[in-house]
């Protein structure tokens, strides 16, 4: 890992709130963060990124983009190691997931002088978890604990 990656991945751990858990226990980068448009294309259609069992896929982008894209990826690879949301089944996990790196991602982007904007990327992943909340297929997260 190049120090730049390093750098981003201790940032991550310092703003998705994973400075305790990797005190604990060891807390290694993804095992490989691929960065080419064809396959970044072919395995998540019409996103900018997508980790998935240690790996993280980036598309080719702004340096600034890619640079916010991966740190993203970041705090998902983050969730897995430390199984923050693997109590919470269903259509919420994905929601709460997806909300706190988000949130991480824009934090550390405002440290740069950048707002990342991502409400519209949290709609449906809410609106399907009001909905099965309200259909008494999930509890509700605002009950969850971390």
């Amino acid at each position: 890992m190049n120090e730049a990656a390093a750098v981003l991945f201790a940032a991550a751990i310092q703003f998705g709130g994973y400075t305790d858990h990797c005190k604990q226990n060891e807390c290694k980068p993804p095992a490989r963060i691929l960065v080419d448009a064809h396959v970044a294309q072919q395995v998540a259609p019409g996103k900018n990124g997508w980790y998935n069992q240690g790996n993280a896929y980036v598309r080719e982008r702004s340096p600034q983009g890619m640079e916010f894209t991966t740190f993203h990826e970041y705090i998902h690879h983050l969730q897995s190691l430390s199984n923050r949301y693997q109590q919470y089944r269903g259509v919420c996990n994905k929601w709460l997931a997806e909300k706190e790196a988000y949130e991480a991602t824009n934090a550390y982007a405002q440290t740069k002088g950048y707002q990342v904007r991502y409400e519209h990327a949290l709609a449906p992943y809410e609106q399907k978890c009001k909905a099965a909340v309200a259909a008494g297929l999930v509890k509700d997260p605002a009950t969850y604990t971390k």
